[in-house]
């Protein structure tokens, strides 16, 4: 669960990070994954510390180790690109001892479909790559990027409901 403001005294909607880190870890566990990894690509926030907690802690409460790819991301630094060289830089120093990745964003998940297209690495079939955040240019790539969807749309219902409430 997200941490809630309580000293601010007004409603509000947010995705729940570690759940989606959570969910995330469920599809590999509940699939045929042996080994699974999580990239952190975004810069070192709440929502990307919350996703790893929930994806760790999933893995973890099932016996499993969790490989963590850090690309050390800097704000204003672009996340694609350090992933792209960061999973690169990784396959060559240890080869490809996972077969699940969760990035802790869909920017970064695309930089790693790039990176495994060059490296012949065949998605989905020696690896399984999920994102967050469902962004919509994730579909025009080959093969489509599997994402944790926040669901936007029910975001935009839940404040609806809020404001008419008063």
């Amino acid at each position: 669960m997200d941490t809630v403001l309580s000293s601010v005294q007004f409603d509000s909607v947010c995705a729940d990070n570690e759940l989606g880190g959570a969910m995330a870890a469920h599809y590999f566990l509940r699939g045929n994954s042996k080994r699974a990894a999580m990239m952190l690509a975004l810069p070192s926030t709440h929502n990307s510390r919350a996703r790893y907690r929930g994806f760790a802690r999933e893995m973890k409460l099932h016996g499993k180790e969790c490989v963590v790819i850090d690309c050390a991301t800097k704000p204003g630094e672009n996340s694609t690109a350090n992933a792209y060289e960061a999973f690169r830089r990784y396959v060559k120093e240890h080869g490809l001892d996972f077969d699940g990745l969760f990035c802790d964003g869909d920017l970064g998940a695309l930089g790693v479909l790039k990176a495994a297209n060059e490296l012949n690495i065949a998605i989905p079939e020696t690896l399984e790559i999920i994102g967050f955040d469902n962004i919509a240019e994730g579909k025009f790539f080959h093969p489509a990027l599997t994402s944790v969807d926040q669901n936007i749309e029910r975001w935009a219902e839940a404040v609806e409901e809020i404001i008419t409430e008063y």
